[in-house]
């Protein structure tokens, strides 16, 4: 992944995101988000959707107290 760019959810919550970041987002209704480029570099970012009933996003839910949190890999 490369660059930089922060993304505020609807509820204001957001994430600064560079290489290696980890965000949750679980605002997946709503208004949206607003993704905005740091600096002049391209951006590079994957973004997974883990299924409400999947073990994995209740591991992350127990970990975040934001809609828009960073997470430590």
């Amino acid at each position: 992944m490369a660059g930089r760019a922060t993304v505020q959810a609807s509820d204001g919550g957001h994430c600064d995101l560079r290489a290696g970041t980890i965000c949750l987002l679980e605002d997946t209704w709503g208004k949206g988000h607003l993704t905005t480029i740091v600096g002049g570099e391209e951006v590079l970012m994957v973004a997974v959707r883990i299924p409400d009933d999947d073990p994995a996003a209740e591991s992350f839910q127990n970990r975040s107290s934001s809609r828009a949190t960073p997470l430590d890999p």
